[in-house]
């Protein structure tokens, strides 16, 4: 019996009309920065795909739009796969539209457009959904495409900010980085916990990576209690002191170590941003909006690394470092903060240009490596650094070092002694 696919309507409750009147929208004949959702309450069922809209006033080819989930879960949007024409840009506004498969009843909430310009304006808009009716079964005849079409999406390709879970065909394919060891089974197999993931993350000697120390010794006999680091900043007082809610906010960028970069094939690349927030913030970093190192696998190449100050909690530095670079690094990177609070993008973006490699010897004066080279290009660029070091003048200590490689002794980096998980969680 050939089945009936069933028509699922979309009911839209009165809002603030897109096309705002210019006047509303000028400030000293200027066009105001101002972000508009469409619609701002919306009547949905589980099981229908809804489209939402949000249109930017004032931005331009530089401005970021981004949708994230609010309520019940607080997490970027779980969109479905964009299409070219999804994305408008005229000389007074910006629009985007995003589609939403609601198969999942979390999904089902409150979502906020956010946009940011690069002169670091940000505005936002919130639009609630609100269930009515029954469920909505996908069409049998349709599950298999629909399927096809989700799973490309959140399946295949995470985004850049997102790591994959390692069971692929059921449950939830990608988290967001910021979730990885942080004490919650976000994955569906708890793969996001797993030991190689909280590795990336800075170590402490007197508690795990997945836990917030509180500030207070609460236990009966005067030791640190911890809890869940997925605790901190969610709104509740997990602490007895309290302290796992005290200064929460999203994460402020301090500094990028570099603006514009020059640099030849086979070298090693090496940029930092410095941020801060609470909780600690994760340093994360794209390539031309996209992974770094191409597909974003952790090959070997490619590492971003996260180092706390040890009298600053809330300060962050993450250190991006590839190595052996080639044609296909050269373009636009840029560095993200996020926490549980929100996120932030470094303004403006670290440019880099890749050439090709010259191992001539230096023919001037001009080559300036630390005593750690004795070769560098005709423009200064120091060749075969050694002492394990690394960079443009062989200026900085290579991964697994630390020390100042610009003091100009063979011994200016010192191999770190690795401290087993064994002995740092250790009673």
């Amino acid at each position: 019996m050939q089945q009936q696919q069933q028509t699922v309507s979309t009911t839209y409750i009165s809002h603030e009309a897109t096309t705002l009147p210019t006047a509303r929208l000028k400030v000293d004949g200027q066009i105001r920065f101002h972000v508009v959702v469409k619609p701002t309450v919306l009547q949905v069922q589980r099981g229908q795909q809804v489209e939402l809209t949000c249109i930017v006033y004032g931005g331009n080819l530089n401005t970021s739009i981004v949708w994230t989930q609010d309520k019940p879960k607080r997490r970027y949007a779980l969109t479905d796969r964009a299409s070219k024409n999804d994305k408008e840009i005229t000389a007074s506004q910006i629009t985007l539209r995003s589609r939403i498969t609601l198969d999942d009843p979390s999904k089902i909430g409150q979502y906020t457009c956010t946009a940011l310009d690069d002169a670091g304006n940000a505005h936002s808009a919130v639009l609630t959904m609100q269930k009515s009716g029954s469920y909505v079964p996908r069409p049998k005849h349709l599950s298999g495409v629909l399927r096809k079409r989700i799973t490309n999406h959140r399946n295949d390709i995470c985004q850049p900010n997102e790591i994959s879970c390692s069971n692929r065909i059921q449950g939830r394919k990608c988290v967001e980085k910021y979730w990885m060891c942080d004490g919650d089974r976000d994955c569906d197999d708890g793969s996001d916990e797993e030991q190689r993931y909280c590795d990336l993350l800075p170590q402490h000697r007197y508690y795990k990576t997945s836990e917030f120390q509180c500030v207070g010794a609460n236990d009966t006999y005067g030791n640190p209690v911890c809890v869940r680091r997925s605790l901190q900043c969610d709104g509740y007082n997990d602490c007895s002191d309290h302290s796992d809610e005290v200064g929460c906010v999203k994460p402020t960028i301090i500094s990028i170590s570099h603006r514009q970069i020059r640099i030849n094939t086979r070298d090693t690349l090496i940029i930092q941003c410095t941020a801060r927030g609470t909780p600690t913030p994760y340093i994360n970093w794209r390539l031309n909006w996209g992974h770094i190192c191409g597909d974003g696998s952790d090959n070997g190449r490619c590492t971003m690394e996260q180092s706390i100050d040890t009298h600053d909690p809330s300060l962050v530095t993450g250190t991006l470092t590839v190595r052996s670079i080639n044609a296909n690094d050269d373009g636009t990177y840029s560095c993200e903060a996020r926490n549980s609070q929100g996120f932030i993008f470094a303004i403006p973006d670290t440019l880099i240009t890749v050439t090709e490699w010259d191992n001539k010897p230096s023919s001037s004066t001009g080559c300036n490596c630390h005593g750690h080279s004795s070769y560098c290009t005709p423009d200064g660029r120091c060749q075969n650094c050694q002492h394990d070091t690394v960079g443009y003048y062989c200026e900085y200590c290579n991964t697994g070092y630390r020390g100042d490689a610009r003091l100009g002794t063979p011994h200016d980096c010192q191999l770190l002694l690795a401290v087993s998980n064994q002995s740092l969680y250790s009673d």
